[in-house]
């Protein structure tokens, strides 16, 4: 999973500003 598009994946990263988070 690349963070770039888990960022823009899930659309809630921005909250946490972290991009991994849905991988962890």
């Amino acid at each position: 999973m690349r963070n770039e598009a888990i960022e823009v994946d899930d659309g809630f990263n921005e909250s946490e500003g972290s991009g991994i988070k849905f991988s962890t």
